[in-house]
């Protein structure tokens, strides 16, 4: 994937509720969600949810692209809660979110989830699988969590 210093350096400049339901690359759909989903969390948090989005985009059935894996509906919760687009601007995070996304769209990061295709907080999520389920890794409240992990703590 080609992703240009031109894109990185206008996406810097972006506050992300402005682009947030702009898909017109890869690379802006991958930040918005990573910021609206993760900028709480530390580096490799923020890192660790940019490889799920990617692991379910290798899987095809999740969307044939980077924005169709993040807006496919229910599939990410920053895409409901509209409230989270008037929140506070965090120029900050939103500085380190943008180039880890790049590294990750390009291949220079190692998969830290482990192929996880799903994460979770199990202390405030509402789905069962969140709960029962074995974390894959775990970095501050998130737990990544494979499918096949999912379906056999369903099955006990």
């Amino acid at each position: 994937m080609i992703i240009t210093t031109a894109m990185v350096t206008a996406l810097l400049a972006t506050d992300p509720a402005k682009v947030v339901f702009k898909r017109s690359n890869p690379l802006t759909c991958m930040a918005v969600a990573m910021y609206y989903e993760g900028r709480d969390q530390p580096y490799l948090g923020q890192r660790a949810i940019a490889h799920v989005i990617q692991n379910r985009y290798k899987e095809k059935r999740f969307g044939k692209s980077i924005c169709r894996v993040v807006y496919k509906k229910y599939a990410f919760s920053f895409t409901l809660e509209k409230t989270l687009w008037k929140s506070k601007f965090d120029k900050d995070e939103w500085e380190q979110i943008v180039p880890i996304a790049q590294k990750v769209l390009t291949g220079k990061y190692k998969d830290i989830t482990n192929g996880s295709l799903y994460y979770c907080n199990d202390k405030t999520a509402s789905a069962s699988w969140c709960k029962i389920s074995k974390a894959t890794v775990r970095i501050k409240d998130h737990k990544f969590v494979l499918e096949k992990d999912i379906i056999a703590a369903s099955l006990k």
